[in-house]
């Protein structure tokens, strides 16, 4: 059989510093000096606690606040480039929806410049650019590139400038001449 073993708890002598301490004896004058002096360490001891615990939050809010800080960076920058894309694609619809209404209208545009080339010269290149309409060509001599000048001005293709007119090679009908115009409204 085992054999139990029992403590009394209650009646264990006192650690050395413990007695020590309660055979210490204040007199009688110097013991409500002692005790403020106590609760005085006590309030300060609970304020440094409570100011610790105060700038520790602090901390960690500003680290929270700091850490928000750089995801709203990262959405604002995903967001621009968002928007960004939106405008270009809103800009190329725009662009589309416009050469779709326009097919008609500019169909009969260039049927009409093309009613005012003279027999003797034709186009070579047609681009846009900055709102005109950029217009190459050649024609045989310069009465040609004349007589489509004055055919355009009559007409309502708007501002008509020449930018370039030179001479581009021989055929066997005489020299050929290049031209460009920058055609406002075609």
């Amino acid at each position: 059989m085992e054999r139990l073993t029992s403590f009394d708890y209650l009646h264990d002598p006192l650690p050395h510093w413990l007695a020590e301490l309660l055979r210490l004896r204040l007199p009688r004058r110097a013991r409500s000096s002692a005790f403020a002096l106590a609760i005085a360490s006590a309030v300060l001891i609970s304020c440094v606690g409570l100011q610790h615990e105060r700038r520790a939050r602090a901390e960690r809010a500003w680290e929270a606040a700091q850490s928000g800080l750089a995801a709203a960076s990262t959405r604002l920058a995903a967001e621009r480039v968002s928007v960004a894309n939106v405008k270009h694609l809103i800009a190329v619809d725009t662009e589309i929806r416009g050469f779709h209404a326009s097919g008609y209208r500019r169909a009969q545009a260039l049927a009409a410049f093309a009613a005012r080339l003279p027999a003797r010269s034709w186009l070579t290149a047609l681009s846009p650019e900055q709102g005109r309409t950029i217009v190459g060509g050649r024609a045989e001599s310069i009465a040609a590139i004349g007589e489509l000048l004055r055919g355009l001005s009559s007409a309502r293709f708007g501002d008509v400038v020449v930018q370039r007119v030179s001479r581009a090679e021989r055929s066997a009908a005489g020299p050929l001449f290049e031209f460009t115009l920058a055609v406002e409204r075609l």
